[in-house]
């Protein structure tokens, strides 16, 4: 019933996919650790018994929309960590795999720049969406989650929170202005730590992915 009502809120509209279709998760260290587990892969195919899909996970841990997560492989092409390369990179390797959905997910890095940050993560979103217009992809857009309460001596998530919610808000605004669709993680998964789903208040553990698998279904 929670899950239901955040979706109404966004007026997200039913996701359908076809065969043939060719699905990718793009985004940070909440994308890239789902591979280790499985859960919402296996949820998005289960929704779709039958149908012949092909889900890709691009994420890349500790990554931005400016492609910082991707340093590394920059460094192993030009001998230095170009953030340029890492970013042509982030465009070149998801349009190469030929996406009709794609889900974005960014923020949570980029949100430790608090409100002084706000703008050019808004600006380099918006890039980010026009570079990758050539696929001609549905895109849904996902808000990074809330740090979870954890007990100490792992810090206190309010400072953190309140700075997530500020770049949930903005993806939240280019969605709409975009019309792209948009989930709340924030509210949709609440509190992760309370609920067990996260070892250190941040990152889901199996049963975090395991639970938000129909949350975001």
């Amino acid at each position: 019933m929670y899950a239901c009502l955040v979706l109404a809120a966004v007026a997200i509209e039913p996701l359908s996919l076809k065969d043939g279709d060719r699905v990718v998760f793009l985004g940070n260290t909440l994308i890239e650790r789902e591979q280790h587990f499985g859960w919402w892969e296996t949820a998005l195919l289960a929704r779709f018994p039958g149908k012949d899909l092909v889900v890709r996970n691009l994420g890349w841990d500790g990554d931005t929309v400016f492609g910082q997560g991707r340093v590394g492989y920059a460094y192993t092409r030009t001998g230095s960590p170009n953030v340029a390369v890492a970013y042509k990179h982030l465009v070149e390797h998801t349009l190469s795999v030929k996406p009709t959905v794609i889900f974005v997910a960014y923020g949570r890095n980029e949100a430790f720049e608090g409100a002084k940050g706000l703008a050019a993560f808004k600006a380099q979103l918006n890039k980010l969406l026009d570079d990758l217009a050539p696929a001609k992809a549905r895109i849904i857009l996902l808000g990074p989650p809330a740090q979870g309460t954890m007990p100490a001596p792992l810090p206190a998530p309010e400072r953190a929170n309140k700075n997530l919610r500020l770049y949930a808000d903005t993806i939240s605004e280019v969605a709409k202005t975009r019309k792209l669709d948009y989930v709340d993680l924030f509210t949709l998964f609440g509190d992760i730590g309370k609920q067990g789903w996260s070892d250190n208040g941040i990152h889901l553990n199996d049963a975090g992915y395991k639970a938000t698998a129909p949350l975001l279904m």
